[in-house]
């Protein structure tokens, strides 16, 4: 990240992959806020994670991809933990 700022002062587009695999629970905070700086930065996020609890906490709006394939999206306000996982599994958007 700290390279990619020296080289984009003003990125657009900021990918974080499974940012807090491995990392204390303040480290996580830290990452966290560090996500949600980009973003109101004006960059566009894309995280992509295992942790429901941790998509819900920094996004706007969930997508999701099984399979390769877009098949649903939502704002994280509408969501809870057991409808993403949910939707996850079964690869359907839920009603």
């Amino acid at each position: 990240m700290l390279l990619a700022r020296s080289f984009a002062p003003a990125p657009v587009v900021v990918i974080f992959n499974n940012p807090t695999v491995g990392v204390d629970v303040g480290s996580r905070a830290a990452i966290h806020d560090l996500i949600r700086s980009v973003a109101d930065d004006g960059a566009a996020v894309l995280l992509v994670s295992d942790e429901p609890a941790e998509v819900l906490s920094v996004s706007d709006d969930v997508a999701f991809v099984v399979d390769g394939r877009l098949v649903a999206t939502h704002p994280a306000t509408e969501l809870t933990e057991e409808r993403v996982i949910d939707i996850n599994q079964s690869g359907v958007a839920a009603s």
